[in-house]
């Protein structure tokens, strides 16, 4: 059987994923610049919710669509692949944002996030603040600020870990509330 690049383009579940991954990496980094950019503008942190609590339906959405692309009935496993592979790519293109912006263009982002714990506290002195005060204090002392490369790795291993959940998760999903038709086993 000669090779035909576009059935094995509609069969493989780690090609569609990463055709999917530039999607999730904007995705992905429109959570991550939102969330670093909403101590300055508070209505960005409506943006970082909403994007995160739309997140598992726009894992469905795109799940659904390649059930429809991959041949025969739908079945969990190529769907649950496709989805860790277009997470891991998403999350791998993040990542590559993440250690540019911590390393060369806000570098001390963290430090002034801890700063301002300590600052906080020390003006209101709330008991619920103590301990996050008394422990941002220590990593200030102890220059325990997490490095670059630490942030954007432990970022890409749980987006991963999770997102392969989710993934498997709305697989299941996709599998039984999908498309009826294509589900329904034909008699023999």
């Amino acid at each position: 059987m000669p090779y035909d690049d576009n059935s094995t383009k509609q069969q493989s579940p780690f090609r569609l994923g990463a055709e999917n991954g530039p999607f999730f990496g904007i995705y992905f980094s429109a959570i991550f610049l939102s969330g670093v950019y909403s101590a300055a503008e508070p209505s960005l942190t409506l943006l970082t919710l909403s994007l995160l609590i739309c997140f598992p339906l726009v894992v469905y959405r795109k799940l659904r669509r390649a059930a429809g692309a991959l041949p025969g009935p739908t079945q969990i496993t190529p769907l649950w692949i496709h989805g860790i592979t277009m997470i891991a790519c998403g999350a791998l293109i993040t990542s590559l944002l993440i250690m540019i912006y911590f390393r060369w263009i806000n570098p001390g982002y963290f430090a002034d996030q801890l700063r301002f714990i300590v600052a906080t506290y020390e003006e209101t002195h709330q008991p619920a603040l103590e301990n996050s005060a008394r422990t941002a204090s220590m990593m200030l002392e102890n220059h325990a600020i997490p490095t670059p490369s630490v942030l954007t790795l432990g970022f890409w291993l749980f987006t991963v870990a999770s997102g392969s959940i989710l993934a498997g998760l709305m697989a299941v999903l996709v599998r039984l509330i999908g498309d009826p038709d294509k589900n329904r086993q034909k008699p023999t």
